[in-house]
């Protein structure tokens, strides 16, 4: 409670000395608590915050939280996303990313600051922190075996240059492939083994990202130095003329999570168009259906072919937003989801707080999730490839174990069992075929 009350007075200072400015909470040393208890925790936080907001009249002030410790790398997930909200390159990272690995084979990749480990951009598809934990540990071993090896003899030269990469591979077929964007940043791949073979494709295709990067961050500084000053203008290149191998560049947009998650649906809230009374040619008694009101000179909006001024349209037909409970005005966007309307605004990943206006999402209880969240808390791993099983995709459960459909092999002839029979005989699984031949007891009479 003291916390709360510490955090509520100074957001309420600063808010009253910059409405601008944007609020990101840590809950700290969560690291003891099961996953379901933190969602509780963040939640029950949440909820007395902007009731304690709400009471002093503040119901704009958004507060966004996230769940951090010191024992795994939540803190440096926590700090990407806020730094992610300062970039203001990111839609355009996001889709070089997209572009890059759909043309690589590439599973996922991460656009690190070196130095701090915080992620500027990553693709589209879900975080999974195993996987950036992963990618972290690459960065540190890469930087602590160059500062060993790397340097002159004299102590001289840098732990990581233009010239620095790494590669890495996993007893799980997976390979971790980091190469150097610029001297702050670098690129992590992970990629699978058979991917990987195609390493000149991958190669120059970084090629063609690395020089997109660097002239995205350089036409910014141009636009920027040239805006500033009192006439000089300098006009924003397109970056679009660096091609992809055996594909053309094209701007690309976050995909759905999957088709199998909540749906929302988001419409205009007037059913008819907004409309001037002077379209009308008699005027005397064009007034409002409900409080009489002429309509000449007004806006207006027709339900169920009767004029209504706007005050009485949205008294009438408006739906109350179920977050901040405020009526969604006709000329506001609406978003609906399981009969339930929001605000665009209010429709927010309940762990993050970003807006899910865009973003596909699931359920957690009654709390909406967006897909990173939930995958980095809550989606079971594959027993066999230790990936993230995605919410929606087809999987196999056994004895407590998750497995991808492709993952879950016989045993004998390594083909997918999918739906079909198996046996399962010393930690290892076959399918009846194999099972009958190599491991069932055969009849010492018949041999059968």
């Amino acid at each position: 409670m003291e916390a709360l009350g510490r955090l509520h007075l100074t957001v309420s200072r600063a808010y009253k000395v910059n409405p601008d400015i944007n609020f990101e909470v840590f809950i700290h040393k969560v690291d003891g608590l099961s996953d379901d208890h933190k969602i509780e925790t963040q939640r029950d936080i949440h909820q007395r915050a902007n009731d304690d907001l709400a009471d002093a009249s503040l119901e704009k002030l958004h507060l966004s939280f996230y769940l951090t410790s010191i024992y795994d790398h939540s803190i440096f997930e926590a700090f990407s996303k806020v730094v992610q909200k300062l970039i203001p390159q990111l839609p355009t990272l996001e889709n070089l990313l997209n572009i890059f690995i759909s043309h690589s084979g590439i599973e996922k990749a991460f656009l690190f600051d070196v130095v701090s480990k915080i992620y500027i951009a990553t693709d589209s598809s879900p975080v999974d922190m195993q996987s950036y934990e992963l990618c972290c540990d690459m960065i540190d071993v890469v930087i602590d075996v160059s500062c060993i090896y790397g340097l002159m003899e004299d102590g001289g030269g840098c732990a990581y240059d233009n010239e620095s990469s790494a590669i890495i591979k996993l007893n799980n077929t997976t390979v971790l492939y980091l190469k150097e964007v610029t001297k702050f940043l670098a690129l992590v791949c992970i990629l699978r083994e058979e991917s990987f073979e195609r390493k000149g494709l991958i190669d120059y295709n970084f090629h063609c990202f690395r020089k997109a990067i660097h002239e995205v961050f350089e036409q910014t500084l141009i636009h920027s130095a040239g805006g500033g000053g009192g006439g000089g203008s300098a006009e924003r290149r397109s970056v679009s003329h660096f091609g992809f191998l055996h594909h053309s560049f094209s701007a690309s947009v976050r995909g759905k999570f999957t088709e199998d998650l909540p749906a929302w649906e988001q419409r205009q809230r007037a059913e008819g168009p907004v409309r001037f009374a002077a379209e009308v040619d008699t005027m005397s008694d064009f007034n409002c259906r409900n409080c009489n009101e002429s309509l000449y000179g007004c806006k207006y909006i027709k339900m169920e072919e009767e004029p209504h001024c706007i005050r009485c349209y949205d008294q009438l037909y408006a739906n109350t937003c179920h977050e901040c409970k405020e009526i969604i005005g006709h000329d506001e966007k609406e978003l609906m989801h399981q009969d339930r309307f929001f605000h665009d605004h209010c429709f927010r990943c309940f762990s993050c707080n970003r807006s899910l206006a865009n973003e596909s999402f699931t359920m957690q209880g009654d709390a909406l999730v967006c897909s990173d969240c939930y995958c980095s808390r809550f989606s079971s791993k594959c027993a066999a490839c230790n990936q993230t099983v995605m919410p929606g995709s087809r999987m196999l459960e056994y004895e407590g174990s998750t497995w991808h459909e492709d993952c879950f092999l016989c045993h004998g002839c390594e083909k997918p069992i999918g739906a079909e029979a198996f046996v399962s005989d010393n930690d290892n699984f076959y399918c009846v075929p194999c099972y009958e031949r190599r491991v069932a007891p055969r009849c010492s009479h018949c041999r059968k």
